[in-house]
């Protein structure tokens, strides 16, 4: 799993200065307690950190709208749009929002061109703006990954500094604004359709601001490993008499007390993130960069078993059936 491939520092628990809200660490700590229990150090699951630039983001075809164009362009009324743009303050503008640029120009020239070609006018400038909607087009695959997945709005999302996350505690469903960039994203270049700037905004806020993606990754990754002590711990705890009370309330803190409502919490949060982020991958149509995949097979990928979801999803189950194993162990002694 995560805790032995070595992908991150790992720090013991009474050394961290963010304060755990699982109760995890204290549910596997107490059974490796429990007499003739195996006692296992906690670790603390750090994330590996997301691709630095070089490695997130697809290269891009440099699109020129040349200095004839851009003076023909007032017949289609997108000259402001460019100059806005090309502006000090639009080339200061986050990688995000290019998507709304984006948008607004291939659709505004796919307008400009078809009543260009309707009427018969100018086929000079009919031919210019062809040559740039087919250059445009072209981009369309690495603008809208450097835009989202290969964006820094994204790269904060999955920010390794974050506390981990609680998901018993009420806060803005971050799932619902990634779910809601990817429609945004299928909607692309769509003439009917329109890409809010102030929407999007809001959804890299949203995503920016909760560290979702790192403080769900940093949670699923400790959860694992608290969960594989508690079942090595299960594994060589020799059966009690009726009266051990220790085992008695870790079993109902495990089958219906806080570490059951906890890690229904964080299996639901898993599960709609985990749906989001893969419809957002589904809205590309690059190829990513083999930085990007590296992360991706660690932290994303739902289909590899050593990923950071399959091994929480793996070592929950393990647990589960630690106790049956338990159970079946001891029921059959005192017969």
């Amino acid at each position: 799993m995560f805790l032995a491939a070595g992908l991150a520092p790992l720090l013991q628990v009474a050394c961290t200065g963010q304060p755990d809200p699982s109760p995890l660490a204290d549910y596997a700590s107490r059974l490796a307690r429990t007499p003739n229990g195996s006692p296992h150090p906690l670790r603390r699951f750090v994330p590996p950190p997301y691709p630095d630039a070089d490695d997130r983001r697809v290269p891009r075809a440099d699109v020129r709208v040349g200095l004839g164009d851009f003076q023909d362009l007032k017949a289609c009324g997108l000259r402001s749009l460019v100059a806005e743009r090309n502006s000090a303050l639009g080339k200061l503008e986050g990688d995000g929002l290019r998507l709304v640029y984006e948008h607004a120009l291939i659709t505004g020239l796919t307008r400009c061109l078809r009543r260009l070609e309707e009427s018969g006018k100018d086929p000079a400038l009919a031919a210019s703006l062809r040559e740039v909607l087919e250059a445009k087009r072209l981009d369309t695959g690495p603008m809208i990954w450097n835009a989202t997945i290969g964006s820094r709005e994204f790269a904060a999302l999955y920010r390794v500094s974050a506390p981990a996350l609680d998901p018993v505690r009420a806060e803005p469903a971050p799932d619902k604004a990634l779910r809601g960039l990817a429609e945004m994203v299928s909607r692309y270049g769509q003439e009917d359709a329109s890409i809010s700037r102030d929407v999007l905004i809001g959804y890299f806020e949203d995503l920016e601001r909760s560290g979702h993606g790192g403080r769900l990754a940093k949670s699923l990754g400790r959860a694992t490993g608290e969960l594989a002590v508690a079942s090595q711990a299960l594994a060589t705890i020799s059966c009690p008499s009726s009266t051990e009370t220790d085992l008695k309330a870790a079993r109902e803190r495990f089958e219906g007390g806080d570490v059951a409502q906890w890690l229904a919490a964080l299996s639901a949060a898993g599960s709609r993130w985990q749906r989001a982020l893969d419809r957002l991958l589904a809205a590309q149509s690059v190829a990513p960069p083999e930085g990007f995949m590296d992360y991706y097979q660690q932290l994303m990928n739902p289909a590899n078993d050593k990923g950071i979801w399959p091994a929480f999803l793996a070592a929950y189950g393990q647990h589960r059936n630690a106790w049956s194993e338990f159970s079946a162990r001891c029921t059959s002694r005192e017969d």
